[in-house]
């Protein structure tokens, strides 16, 4: 191997390894913010809540979590209702929603 392949193969493994740690940081966060347990398989969300009448007020993130995406974010508006006024899950809009598994040896 030349020394730029070698390089960039190890930039590579670097930057893979950076983004599945960052992931498991990000889904940790999540999961202490529900107050739960991590889920083989389960579904991990983080949504923002943007109410546009000034009279609802709604903290700007909601967290869910579910066996599917959906259910991740259904659980993100009940969350956004619980923790604010009872219409902000109807505000929950863009979210991120990862999928956890565990590693296998």
């Amino acid at each position: 191997m030349r020394t730029w392949q070698c390089l960039i193969f190890f930039l590579t493994i670097a930057v893979c390894m950076s983004a599945e740690v960052r992931s498991r940081r990000w889904i940790s966060s999540v999961v202490r913010r529900l107050h739960t347990k991590l889920v083989h398989k389960a579904y991990y969300a983080k949504c923002l809540v943007d109410s546009p009448l000034t009279v609802i007020v709604c903290r700007g993130v909601s967290y869910g979590a579910g066996l599917t995406p959906e259910a991740a974010k259904d659980s993100a508006r009940y969350y956004a209702s619980a923790t604010g006024d009872y219409r902000c899950g109807y505000f929950v809009g863009q979210c991120i929603i990862r999928q956890f598994e565990k590693k296998t040896p």
